[in-house]
């Protein structure tokens, strides 16, 4: 699967890219600070499987990215807070809905679900 990462914390992005590379059925396309510039790459790059997304961002947030995207990827939410949970699965192809830090167990579970295991 081809997987990005939004999300403006360079720590969670290390630590997220570092849980993508161990995983044998993941590939990372991209990490992206901003929801606009991951937008822009999601529309261009038409085989994006999964996003990484973190809810709150500098230019428009996590959900608000969901909201223009008219055929999105599968969704693995990461928050700090589990303030956004609910609202989350609002949104048809949010998959989870992770905590910073991210825990490998929970990273793997929640990749199981995309990969449909």
């Amino acid at each position: 699967m081809r997987c990005i990462i939004v999300d403006d914390e360079e720590l969670q992005v290390s630590l997220c890219k570092m849980l993508i590379q161990e995983h044998t059925n993941l590939k990372l396309g991209g990490t992206f600070g901003s929801a606009l510039e991951a937008l822009k790459f999601i529309k261009s790059n038409q085989n994006i499987d999964l996003i990484f997304l973190d809810i709150m961002l500098p230019d428009i947030s996590g959900f608000e990215l969901l909201s223009l995207l008219k055929d999105s990827p599968q969704v693995i939410l990461i928050s700090s807070t589990t303030e956004y949970a609910i609202e989350a699965f609002d949104f048809d192809h949010v998959l989870d809905y992770l905590l910073k830090p991210i825990k490998k167990n929970r990273f793997l579970k929640a990749v199981d679900k995309a990969i449909g295991k």
